[in-house]
């Protein structure tokens, strides 16, 4: 097991609110795929009809075939159709922004994690852009099975087009109604929470752990940085660009510490999420010279930082602000619904403080 896997195992058992809010994958790949820009959904859905094309040419399974499509017909409906939705889609965006209009600097962020209206704007376009794409070259494509499984396609992009345009009304409702709004905002200042005491902690017991497995069971002696020892070969990281630690296998630095024996052995206390620059060598340990030992299947490093020391408070720090701002203008109800949330927030540390 590496080190990483044990804090994260631990941080799973002890706090598996905070846990299940950083870890959550499903929600993290939606997310990234409704950030993408335009181009990014329309060439991702013109590759899926490439794959398509090369099925019915190539495989075309007649187990499959459920449907006999009037072609013509069909995708004319399917024009008149899209057309509508995306025109319903951008006036429920449209009424949203309208609405929101002066909090959108507090909120904008959280309305485009929440609402998704981008992505679904930009799959509406490319739909219409692939339908009318298909309606005026199918004159050239014969083979009529290829034109059909396109436009079945289609039809299922169409079908969770408006399974999506049906969620974007219902999260626009919520947005409007200012109590449930309230309750997103608040949603979103606990999961900034959760991820700031997530990293903070974890990078506290990575370097509390690997102290301990170094020092107490391994019975390596810690030196600085800087310090150079007689007698043994330091053993260190050759830099060819800036990387960050990741992790470090724990089995392996046990299976190293036993072929050391009882020589002294001594290493350098390595930081998660510290930035170490190309033009410094990494010290990680100093040894007795011994030919057999192997150390690079030992520590892992990246090129990006997986785990931020500090984490963005972007939520708690507009909360601060709308409490002063409400304080200076005496907007008293507002004022209380602020310190309400503070109050949730504070008592949310001092239990996972108590757990500790």
């Amino acid at each position: 097991m590496s080190l990483k896997q044990s804090v994260k195992k631990e941080i799973k058992s002890k706090f598996p609110k905070v846990y299940n809010h950083k870890n959550n994958t499903i929600l993290d790949i939606l997310s990234w795929i409704f950030s993408r820009g335009f181009w990014a959904v329309f060439l991702i859905y013109l590759a899926l009809i490439s794959l398509i094309v090369l099925y019915t040419i190539f495989i075309d399974w007649d187990f499959l075939k459920f449907f006999t499509i009037n072609f013509d017909d069909t995708i004319k409906t399917f024009t008149t159709g899209i057309i509508t939705l995306v025109s319903m889609n951008l006036f429920v965006t449209n009424l949203l922004l309208t609405h929101l209009k002066d909090e959108r600097d507090e909120i904008q962020s959280i309305i485009d994690k929440k609402v998704n209206f981008k992505f679904i704007t930009y799959l509406g376009f490319t739909l219409i852009i692939c339908v009318l794409s298909l309606y005026f070259v199918s004159p050239s494509i014969r083979n009529q099975s290829v034109k059909s499984n396109i436009l079945i396609f289609i039809f299922t992009s169409f079908a969770t087009y408006i399974l999506l345009l049906v969620y974007l009304y219902n999260t626009v409702f919520k947005f409007i109604h200012k109590t449930k709004r309230t309750k997103i905002v608040k949603l979103e200042l606990h999961l900034e929470f959760y991820k700031s005491f997530y990293n903070h902690y974890f990078k506290k017991r990575f370097k509390e752990e690997y102290k301990h497995l170094m020092e107490n069971e391994l019975k390596f002696i810690s030196y600085p940085v800087w310090q150079e020892i007689e007698g043994v070969k330091h053993y260190v990281k050759k830099n060819k660009k800036n990387v960050y630690l990741s992790d470090i296998n724990i089995s392996a630095i046990k299976n190293l510490s036993e072929k050391m024996g009882d020589t002294k052995k001594y290493y350098h206390e390595l930081q998660l999420g510290k930035l170490y620059e190309k033009t410094n060598d990494i010290k990680l340990f100093a040894l007795q010279p011994n030919p057999n030992i192997s150390y690079k299947n030992i520590y892992s490093f990246s090129s990006k930082n997986n785990l931020q020391s500090d984490y963005s408070q972007e939520y708690l720090q507009k909360l601060l602000k709308k409490v002063n701002d409400n304080t200076l203008s005496n907007k008293f109800n507002e004022l209380d619904d602020n310190l309400q949330n503070l109050d949730d927030i504070y008592t949310e540390f001092i239990e996972l403080e108590n757990e500790l």
